[in-house]
């Protein structure tokens, strides 16, 4: 199982006889650090929302639609960065 699809808290049930039910996986862990990712930096923003600012000031819509983008690249940056640190064996 590769790190990024490691359950987060995974969770194992028996039943009555004993049997060793599927494994219930719930979150993964990168859905775990994303949904834990601090604000977004205004940095972030300016450099995902800089390519398309004449479309930005034209309509607001446009501008609600790219700030929730960029806050869901950020959060999922987030989360690959934290999973990429955990796979880095220490010296």
């Amino acid at each position: 199982m590769s790190v990024k699809n490691e359950p987060a808290f995974p969770v194992t049930f028996t039943d009555k006889s004993g049997q060793i039910a599927p494994t219930f996986t719930g979150m993964t862990l990168r859905d775990w650090f994303a949904g834990h990712a601090p604000d977004m930096p205004d940095w972030w923003y300016q450099v995902f929302c800089g390519i398309e600012k004449n479309k930005a000031q034209q309509n607001r819509s446009y501008i609600m639609r790219g700030q929730l983008e960029a806050i869901c690249e950020w959060r999922l940056e987030y989360a690959n960065r934290q999973l990429a640190a955990r796979e880095v064996k220490p010296k």
